[in-house]
């Protein structure tokens, strides 16, 4: 409920404006009974409106930050996405029909032709249930894809190759996933920076206030 007000009141120029006015009108008060501070504290002063300016100013910066990390988060997560297309392709059994295909037995099959197949039918079935163990995941959730979760491979591959590549691309897809994750952690403010970045605008104004009544203090000592 707080947050929403001063959201209300930082996006509103008018509450602004009264928060202004009404600062600069209490800081002007004293010297309706003609007191002021002297010229070494006036001098002094200057310490304290520039601090509460750069405060003021420095916690604006992490917009420029999260503008930064949204634009990409954008690109990340569409390398993601293509990494995780890969990964589904690599185990689509319509891709690689060879691995689900029936072999008809001829003169020239190799005496080890029943083993062959028994173990072809092995690798047939496991991209099936691997691809069926991909497909629960949603992209979008961003999820963790580890190759040793997948089916356990009680066969001898058929092209080695292809396994040791969809084991880099899983790898490369969850090497993306942290890069992706810190552009989603970079594209946010802590509550340190929220606090700030909601203080910002007093402090801004309220050093602009006390600069322009250093002003009239030190006119003042000019006039007498």
């Amino acid at each position: 409920m707080n947050d929403f007000i001063i959201n209300v009141m930082i996006s509103n120029v008018w509450y602004m404006l009264l928060f202004f006015l009404t600062i600069l009108l209490i800081m002007h008060a004293p010297f309706l009974w003609h007191k002021n501070l002297s010229k070494k504290t006036w001098k002094k002063i200057d310490y304290l409106w520039l601090f509460a300016a750069l405060i003021g100013i420095i916690s604006l910066t992490s917009e420029q930050r999260m503008d930064t990390a949204k634009r990409w988060f954008e690109i990340e997560e569409h390398r993601l996405k293509f990494l995780f297309s890969q990964i589904k392709y690599d185990l689509d059994p319509s891709a690689h029909s060879y691995y689900c295909t029936d072999s008809i037995r001829t003169e020239y099959s190799p005496d080890n032709f029943d083993e062959i197949e028994r173990n072809r039918k092995l690798e047939c079935k496991w991209i099936k249930d691997a691809n069926k163990s991909i497909s629960q995941y949603d992209v979008n959730d961003h999820p963790v894809i580890n190759f040793e979760n997948l089916p356990p491979m009680s066969f001898k591959p058929m092209y080695p190759d292809i396994y040791e590549h969809l084991k880099q691309t899983i790898n490369d897809y969850n090497k993306q996933r942290f890069i992706l994750l810190d552009m989603k952690e970079l594209s946010q403010k802590n509550d340190f920076e929220k606090s700030l970045f909601a203080l910002a605008p007093f402090l801004l104004l309220f050093a602009l206030a006390l600069r322009i009544t250093k002003v009239t203090g030190e006119l003042r000592h000019d006039n007498t």
